[in-house]
């Protein structure tokens, strides 16, 4: 595959996008070979892909509620399943999170949001963390969580 091409690949979990793409040149190196490296865009559209993942780190989206109906500890547990869902696809798991970004809609929900992040973690297993109230793109949403985990 040359830097400039790419696939697309369908698997039941749905589109992947693979790119190959150069990367810097090593000073060790004097033939003027350049590495090259893979990025995998699950379920990419014209806007994001669902996670991206590059030498072995997963890049997730922001990820939100399917039904924005529910109530914030509903909405909570259905990101985290989304998630170990998302993070199973690419050969990981939360015990592999190195950084966690949190909006919430309302700051209040912090605590709710910890009780049920802490049963979901593993044990002495957290990651890098923000949390922060923010107002999301639907009115609705009440919990956005993205990860950066590795393998």
């Amino acid at each position: 595959m040359t830097p400039a091409s790419a696939a697309f690949h369908v698997s039941s979990a749905g589109a992947v996008l693979t790119l190959a793409i150069p990367l810097r040149r090593t000073s060790a190196s004097n033939t003027g070979a350049i590495a090259m490296g893979r990025i995998i865009r699950t379920e990419p559209n014209a806007v994001m892909a669902k996670a991206v993942e590059y030498h072995g780190f997963i890049f997730t989206q922001g990820v939100v509620a399917q039904s924005l109906d529910a109530d914030f500890a509903a909405q909570t547990r259905d990101v985290l399943a989304q998630l170990d869902a998302l993070l199973e696809q690419h050969g990981t798991d939360n015990t592999q999170i190195l950084q966690a970004q949190i909006w919430l809609k309302d700051i209040n929900d912090r605590a709710a949001f910890n009780e049920l992040w802490q049963k979901w973690l593993p044990e002495r297993g957290a990651p890098a963390r923000a949390c922060v109230q923010a107002v999301l793109a639907d009115p609705r949403m009440l919990v956005e969580v993205m990860l950066i985990t590795t393998k």
